[in-house]
């Protein structure tokens, strides 16, 4: 996985020498990550979230959403009748 940084809006409080100073450190620091070898590697499911998810979990979750937005949006509407009576 490739790290990108913009600079521009850290200009303003960080200088450029302290970017290359720091850079190194960085790499090193996605590389642990990217190759889960550091310390507590067992707690980096989120790197692949993005594209490994329970996709069927997902699509009942996004679903039931819809549904729950449904009723939600009828008992607005009921209760707004009632009280024009």
């Amino acid at each position: 996985m490739k790290l990108n940084f913009s600079y521009q809006f850290a200009k303003d409080f960080i200088n450029e020498e302290e970017i290359k100073q720091i850079k190194p450190h960085v790499e090193l620091a996605n590389e642990i990550l990217i190759s889960k070898t550091g310390a507590g590697n067992d707690f980096l499911g989120w790197l692949s979230l993005p594209e490994d998810y329970d996709k069927e979990e997902f699509s009942r979750i996004k679903n039931g959403g819809y549904i729950w937005n449904l009723i939600l949006i009828i008992n607005l509407q009921r209760n707004f009748l009632e009280k024009k009576k």
